[in-house]
């Protein structure tokens, strides 16, 4: 026998000598609870995807919403349950909340209902604090953007002490288009508000007139942007719960521009709305000012090529309107190292523009 062979035959003495010695492996107390942590899981997550199924169809034939995901948290156990809907209605505060505490109320209803999965719940019966509920509110062209709800959700129990139990409240801010937090409040709180002004059908929303005038001017507007001048609007709303206190808009133009072209777009952009508020019969006891001002617009035109991203080769990336004020910008070249956002090339104020307008078109 070679040297090398005695070797191999030495190690192998030696760890079957370390398995006889050790005696048969035995899974540790953690692997033996992951295992049975898979196999209810296994069990129950059938349950839990059949009470989603049946309630979302429960909720879309009741209430018209429309369920677009789910959620939850099962380590063992069935330890919150979750689901996303979509309203295709307005919704003030009061009809979001009232929503939102029928659909939760529901959801727990039926949690409890279920007896195959009450075996698998971390607490029986099941609570509020062990759900999450969340409805958007959406319109023909989108989301809304004139102040009311377009996002309402509860978190959990089971979340950090700060948010706990609570309601979110959220609209957009049609010039930038981002999401705005509008109010936050205790569920305890909110069970108290719906009580006081209880909603008696939460699959309509009780439009005003004020919302009557503004859906019979703003999409006319829009659309006379897109044939006119092939504006693709993003969002377009405002401040204008009881009056309109001010109105926002972004475009979006697959076009390619200098900053000449760029003030001719934003020019005609704030002067058609002008002209499509103040000419408006029904809209005008509700305008916080007549006529309504350019200085209570807030425009955004981004000007994108035809993949929709943007030029960095010195023309305009955006041009904007607020308060009064033109500002010009363009995309930083792709070599800078660090983004923050395009540059600002150009200001200028809003009756400027318009002198340097009217002797451009001279």
């Amino acid at each position: 026998m070679t040297r090398s062979g005695g070797l191999k035959l030495l190690i192998v003495a030696v760890i079957l000598f370390g398995i006889w010695k050790i005696g048969p492996w035995q899974p540790s107390e953690q692997y033996q609870k992951l295992q049975a942590d898979k196999a209810a899981y296994a069990e129950y997550v059938g349950y839990v995807n059949d009470l989603r199924s049946n309630f979302a169809r429960e909720m879309r034939k009741e209430l018209d919403l429309v369920c677009s995901g789910d959620s939850g948290r099962m380590h063992g156990k069935v330890e919150e349950i979750g689901l996303d809907f979509t309203a295709y209605r307005r919704a003030n505060i009061e009809e979001a909340r009232a929503l939102q505490l029928y659909v939760m109320n529901k959801l727990v209803q039926a949690v409890n209902a279920h007896e195959k999965l009450a075996s698998f719940l971390d607490e029986r019966p099941f609570t509020y604090k062990r759900v999450n509920v969340s409805i958007s509110f959406q319109g023909p062209n989108g989301r809304y953007c004139d102040g009311s709800v377009v996002y309402i959700y509860n978190i959990s129990d089971l979340a950090v002490e700060e948010s706990r139990n609570k309601f979110f409240y959220s609209s957009i801010d049609p010039f930038t288009g981002d999401i705005v937090r509008i109010l936050k409040e205790p569920y305890e709180e909110a069970v108290k508000l719906a009580a006081a002004a209880p909603i008696h059908d939460l699959r309509v929303h009780q439009s005003t007139p004020i919302e009557e005038a503004i859906d019979e001017v703003l999409p006319k507007y829009t659309e006379e942007m897109l044939t006119k001048c092939r504006f693709e609007c993003s969002s377009i709303g405002g401040k204008m719960t009881d009056r309109v206190e001010d109105i926002g808009a972004e475009f979006v133009i697959v076009q390619h521009v200098n900053q000449e072209e760029a003030r001719k777009f934003i020019l005609f952009a704030a002067e058609r709305l002008l002209h499509a508020l103040n000419g408006n019969k029904k809209l005008r006891e509700y305008l916080s000012e007549f006529p309504f001002p350019s200085h209570r617009l807030k425009i955004r035109i981004g000007f994108r090529k035809r993949n929709y991203y943007t030029y960095c080769d010195g023309s305009m990336e955006s041009v904007t309107l607020e308060g009064n004020e033109i500002t010009y910008y363009q995309e930083p070249p792709p070599e800078q190292n660090w983004y923050a956002g395009p540059d600002v090339f150009a200001k200028e104020s809003y009756q400027d523009a318009l002198k340097k307008g009217e002797k451009e078109s001279v």
